[in-house]
């Protein structure tokens, strides 16, 4: 049985931030700690998944 996605606009900011946390950490092996500064509440606000805001992350850094 799969886990149940959350819709995004269900989603908390804090929320948001710890999916992409989990994408990052799946995907390099880092944490957002370990980034940057970046736009995160920008790609939140504008609509952005967690894995695009990851993957726009890893991208920037």
């Amino acid at each position: 049985m799969s886990r149940a996605k959350p819709k995004l606009e269900a989603l908390s900011f804090d929320e948001w931030m710890r999916l992409a946390d989990e994408a990052i950490k799946l995907n390099a092996s880092l944490s957002i700690e370990d980034l940057p500064e970046l736009r995160w509440a920008d790609w939140y606000r504008e609509g952005l998944s967690p894995g695009a805001g990851a993957t726009l992350a890893l991208e920037e850094r």
